[in-house]
């Protein structure tokens, strides 16, 4: 079982998909933390794979009675854009990528801090495509504005074991993409 560090009470976890979302929340609602998912990825391309990847995630977050918020408007896709410009021909896990951390957790920051969440994390620290420290100090960035929430800089792959978002991904028949989301990221998953 894990806790939430001492004095929070209320998680909002940011995630960007349902199989690396799947074994964190299972996780989580084991050990009786309150949480809600936020779901708020405009560098997701293309819009099909958005929905694709939007929908597996309502659908699990349905079946295992979690809450979740969709943070979607108009201008998040310009926003997103405007955040990584310049950056375009950076490697995954470079500076485009900190840069799209940066703006997603900040949002989901945001959204905390409005909405009476004390501490905010993410389910990029799970991924094969992301690296642990870049996410860490992404949220640590991201809550400095805010001054009623922290940032849970949990590695979900120690507390984890690996095989377990695999063996719930087959069980629930998740789709499975091939990159981390970006239409830059794509090239480098076909490398």
């Amino acid at each position: 079982m894990i806790k939430l560090p001492e004095k929070n009470k209320k998680l909002l976890l940011h995630a960007c998909c349902a199989p690396c979302c799947c074994a964190i929340a299972k996780e989580l609602k084991n050990s009786g933390i309150d949480f809600t998912i936020f779901f708020y990825n405009p560098n997701i391309f293309p819009s099909k794979e958005y929905e694709k990847r939007k929908q597996e995630l309502i659908r699990y977050c349905k079946k295992i009675k979690v809450p979740l918020i969709i943070a979607e408007d108009e201008k998040s896709k310009k926003q997103w854009e405007e955040a990584v410009r310049g950056l375009e021909l950076q490697p995954e896990r470079g500076k485009r990528c900190c840069k799209c951390i940066n703006h997603r957790l900040y949002k989901t920051a945001k959204y905390a801090s409005k909405n009476d969440f004390d501490i905010i994390s993410s389910t990029l620290s799970i991924s094969k495509f992301k690296d642990f420290i870049i996410v860490t100090n992404s949220g640590k960035e991201a809550v400095k504005e805010f001054k009623n929430v922290d940032f849970w800089a949990q590695n979900w792959r120690e507390i984890i074991n690996q095989e377990e978002p695999n063996k719930i991904s087959r069980e629930e028949n998740f789709y499975r993409q091939r990159y981390c989301g970006c239409f830059y990221s794509i090239g480098d998953a076909l490398k």
